[in-house]
């Protein structure tokens, strides 16, 4: 029987975030779609700081703003967010299972 190791989040931590990333209109900027695939799909479109991006691996860091239920996770993103808005509240269940905290070292 294999155990699953459960995720820590918790408000202030960083969260890594699937999606795709492409060079943005400034050097220091990178151009983020992530696709949640739930009941009700949808896309976070945006211009994020590079320093938060990782276009190799496709990942996105942004940070847990609110954990209010089981149900949803408030995450703020380090850029412009032109849909659906920043904040975003991503589901409890897709966030545990394409997400990853990030370690602060």
């Amino acid at each position: 029987m294999s155990k699953t190791k459960k995720k820590k989040i918790s408000v202030g931590s960083l969260l890594s975030i699937p999606c795709n990333v492409k060079d943005g209109p400034i050097s220091t900027e990178s151009i983020i779609k992530c696709e949640v695939n739930v009941s009700n799909p949808f896309f976070i479109d945006g211009i994020i700081a590079k320093d938060f991006t990782d276009k190799k691996n496709g990942k996105v860091v942004a940070v847990v703003s609110d954990i209010s239920t089981k149900n949803h996770i408030t995450v703020l993103f380090n850029g412009e967010i032109s849909n659906p808005g920043n904040p975003v509240d991503l589901p409890f269940s897709w966030v545990m299972e394409n997400c990853n905290p990030v370690a602060n070292d």
